[in-house]
């Protein structure tokens, strides 16, 4: 068996369309576009690699994206506080890395509920816990929509979650659940990572460390999501960047693989714009 690779740009394609389309009907009903501001508190080139792809998608969905610089000197709560405040803004982005100053979780409490287009704010996180709507983080909704795109039906897979970030594993999990897939959560103190893989029919991965899922962690003809994404060098000077997931190894064992970062990546961003359009339409 040789796993198909799966990539994500056509379904993202896809919803960039439908969500252009819904933005076109906020504009004509309020006067102006859906708009983002995405936050750069903290100078990184794979931040602003990612702040300039939002960018790229958001004119695609119809949305007005502004970056806004943050200097190490200003108060970004306060920051944070005044873009809540303007009624102009549908939707707010922090990029990370964040800066050791700042607490990932105040600033999460910071942005108001009702701009959080990434689903960071407690209030939030809650809503989608007891199953209720909400603006909910990005790439769970991405990798959940790939998953689907190979395998249908969620509902009675046995599924695994490797990793339990709060951004992630852990929405990921509580979505997989709403559709009432079986779900087992492996995290850094899971005793036998292999023996908590092996069982699934759908495995995510999403930790940060390259190589972690090799074949024998994987069911034989199991989907696999690789969410993680790691920056390595490329032995010539350069970078390249790859998931958690050792593809050689895996391939011959898995039935389809997301390939990194080109699968989950593309749909994250497209989740994000429509997002930013719902959070608009709610507003």
């Amino acid at each position: 068996m040789t796993a198909t690779i799966l990539e994500g740009h056509a379904l993202a394609d896809r919803m960039l369309a439908e969500t252009r389309a819904k933005a076109d009907a906020v504009a004509a009903a309020i006067g102006r576009r859906p708009r983002l501001v995405i936050l750069l508190l903290r100078e990184d080139p794979g931040a602003l690699a990612y702040a300039e792809r939002q960018a790229e998608f958001a004119a695609r969905a119809g949305i007005v994206a502004e970056l806004r610089r943050v200097k190490a000197d200003e108060d970004a709560l306060a920051l944070v506080a005044a873009l809540n405040a303007d009624a102009a803004i549908d939707g707010i982005l922090p990029l990370f890395p964040l800066p050791p100053h700042i607490d990932p979780l105040a600033l999460a409490q910071a942005i108001a509920p009702a701009k959080d287009v990434d689903g960071l704010n407690p209030f939030n996180a809650g809503r989608l816990a007891v199953g209720l709507d909400a603006l909910a983080p990005c790439t769970p909704q991405a990798a959940i929509m790939l998953a689907a795109s190979v395998v249908g039906e969620l509902r009675g897979l046995d599924v695994t979650v490797v990793g339990a970030s709060i951004g992630v594993g852990r929405p990921l999990a509580q979505m997989l659940l709403q559709r009432e897939a079986t779900v087992t959560i492996a995290h850094v103190a899971t005793r036998d990572l292999a023996k908590a893989c092996r069982g699934a029919d759908l495995l995510f991965v999403a930790v940060g460390k390259p190589g972690l899922i090799r074949a024998e962690h994987v069911k034989a003809g199991a989907v696999v999501i690789d969410i993680g994404i790691n920056v390595l060098d490329d032995g010539a000077g350069g970078k390249r960047i790859v998931g958690d997931v050792d593809v050689a190894s895996v391939e011959q064992v898995a039935s389809a693989i997301s390939a990194a970062p080109d699968g989950v990546g593309p749909l994250t961003t497209a989740h994000l714009m429509a997002n930013v359009v719902r959070a608009a339409q709610r507003r």
